[in-house]
């Protein structure tokens, strides 16, 4: 076997995915990204089911990230983030873009 097709299987799926690789369907460890999808689904589903906007849903986001919120980051409604967004400001947009600093 090749050393580079051996280096791509040992690989974690999801690694390969945020790295832009091709996934097919039929990898052997597609399950993962699919059961990762169906808990994504289902933390979403939570968070719009919400009336108001609490502690709770800021451990729901953080659920769906894979990661702690951060309570500088302020994304308007209706924004589409491709990227890190900078702490302590506002973005907007699609893509969203820094619109200005805030004060904390």
């Amino acid at each position: 076997m090749c050393y580079n097709y051996i280096k791509l299987i040992m690989k974690d799926i999801l690694q390969r995915e945020l790295d832009g690789e091709v996934i097919r369907t039929d990898d052997h460890d597609y399950e993962k990204i699919s059961g990762t999808i169906r808990e994504t689904m289902n933390l979403a589903s939570v968070f719009n089911s919400k009336a108001t906007f609490d502690e709770g849903n800021r451990e729901l986001i953080a659920g769906i990230l894979g990661k702690e919120l951060d309570e500088s980051s302020i994304v308007a409604a209706g924004a589409v983030v491709t990227k890190d967004v900078p702490p302590n400001c506002i973005v907007a947009g699609v893509p969203a873009k820094k619109i200005k600093d805030i004060e904390i």
